[in-house]
């Protein structure tokens, strides 16, 4: 990984505190430093980290999510929060949990066409991130305290820099980060987090895909 703007593309501007304040060059080192130890599996692979950031550009975003870390399991995590890999056979279990809300909610319990990597989110400005995009594999939470400072500063210059999104935020763990988020400027959604639904073994009740789309012209195709 190199700097900034080599990583991050055009959202090295609009995240440039995390420079300034020296976050970001704190986690590569840190990251450099994991994934070059062998006896470490990090998640996901260390050319997607940042992934979420190149499948979209600043100005067109419309709505960011933000959930816990990465899936801890190999062949799972993609760097864009809750998407899985191409070729997916099938869905990790907070995705099924998502798909099914969705399904739910738009399409009366059948939706045939579901894409699993959630690519068709990204074209519509949809920034998926978790609040630690990195986890060792199978240990959820183990890399938040690592990011905490890098989180804290990227939806702080999320909520500066952008206009009118539309913010999620899914699960205790990302809640933690909504205050930073001016509600003057923005809409800020809260929800718990789809893998709680999976270990109730319930369905995920969660409203802010027909909220945003009843304010989003055109609506996001979920």
């Amino acid at each position: 990984m190199a700097d900034m703007k080599l990583v991050l593309g055009r959202w090295a501007t609009p995240l440039s505190q995390l420079g300034e304040r020296g976050d970001f060059a704190k986690v590569i080192k840190t990251m450099n430093t994991m994934y070059a130890d062998k006896d470490l599996t990090i998640l996901p692979e260390k050319h997607e980290v940042f992934r979420a950031f190149r499948l979209l550009e600043p100005e067109d975003v419309r709505v960011v999510i933000l959930g816990m870390d990465p899936y801890p399991t190999v062949r799972e995590s993609t760097g864009y929060a809750f998407s899985n890999p191409e070729g997916t056979v099938r869905m990790s279990k907070s995705l099924q949990k998502i798909h099914e809300t969705i399904e739910d909610t738009f399409h009366d319990g059948l939706l045939l066409d579901f894409d699993p990597t959630l690519s068709h989110w990204a074209k519509q400005g949809v920034l998926s991130l978790n609040s630690a995009l990195t986890v060792e594999a199978g240990k959820s939470g183990s890399h938040t305290h690592i990011w905490q400072g890098f989180t804290e500063m990227l939806i702080d210059s999320l909520s500066k820099n952008l206009e009118g999104i539309h913010f999620c935020f899914w699960g205790k763990q990302a809640q933690r980060y909504a205050y930073l988020v001016d509600p003057f400027k923005h809409n800020v959604y809260s929800c718990y987090h789809p893998a709680y639904a999976v270990r109730q073994r319930e369905k995920w009740e969660c409203d802010h895909f027909e909220k945003i789309n009843k304010a989003l012209k055109p609506p996001i195709k979920w």
